[in-house]
């Protein structure tokens, strides 16, 4: 996922930049997947290659 976001150092930056800063970056992958209940399971699935996913994503799931 670092590799994707351009070996960025934050990740979760990254990712709110690509929802357009939303502060509610959970809500806005929630929608991106379909309001799935479990967004931290598709992103795991959708990143099998990598084996983890990044901390920071991790700690801000840790919030909901």
């Amino acid at each position: 996922m670092q590799q994707a976001f351009g070996k960025s150092r934050n990740v979760l930056a990254a990712v709110q930049q690509a929802f357009g800063k939303s502060r509610n970056v959970l809500a806005a992958m929630q929608q991106a997947f379909g309001k799935t209940r479990n967004v931290l399971a598709d992103l795991q699935q959708a990143f099998q290659r990598v084996g983890n996913v990044p901390a920071d994503l991790r700690d801000a799931f840790k919030r909901v």
